[in-house]
């Protein structure tokens, strides 16, 4: 096998370009587009049921993938959602103890995850966004037994 490849496309350009492979494999992950351009890498797992904590970044403009600090929790169906201050973050999703209400806060200007409030339910496969007052409006997805009709907003300090 030739492992992993990931293809970037250039603004404005015609055609594929080989882009750096992950440094190991990941499926069910999340990717999120930072302000400085780089892409986020979080959660999943790698193929071997293993909930991952790894956390990298895609860095474009030299084509290179950088290794950032560990989830608190692994995690896979997962949601990471970029804030308007700048830092991602990521909520409930599915880990080794089962479906997690857990969240974690990413700053992007020290490459650190921190906690943050908890959900009211535990959830995965979910959509989480954040409002125009900075709380987080998260809906649906699935629970504990089935899917989940249930929304519910947060203050992502406690």
């Amino acid at each position: 096998m030739g492992g992993l490849r990931v293809d970037a496309l250039r603004p404005c350009s015609i055609g594929v370009l080989k882009a750096a492979n992950l440094p190991r494999p990941h499926e069910v992950y999340t990717a999120t587009l930072l302000a400085n351009g780089h892409v986020l890498i979080a959660a999943g797992d790698d193929g071997s049921s293993d909930y991952l904590t790894d956390t990298i970044c895609f860095d474009p403009v030299v084509n290179a993938w950088r290794r950032v600090s560990q989830l608190r929790a692994g995690r896979e169906y997962c949601t990471a959602t970029l804030l308007a201050h700048g830092g991602t973050l990521l909520a409930g999703g599915d880990g080794s103890g089962g479906h997690l209400a857990s969240t974690e806060r990413f700053d992007s200007a020290t490459n650190r995850w921190q906690p943050a409030a908890a959900m009211l339910e535990a959830r995965y496969l979910h959509s989480a966004t954040e409002l125009a007052d900075g709380r987080m409006l998260v809906a649906g997805g699935a629970g504990r037994h089935a899917a989940l009709a249930s929304a519910e907003i947060f203050s992502l300090t406690a």
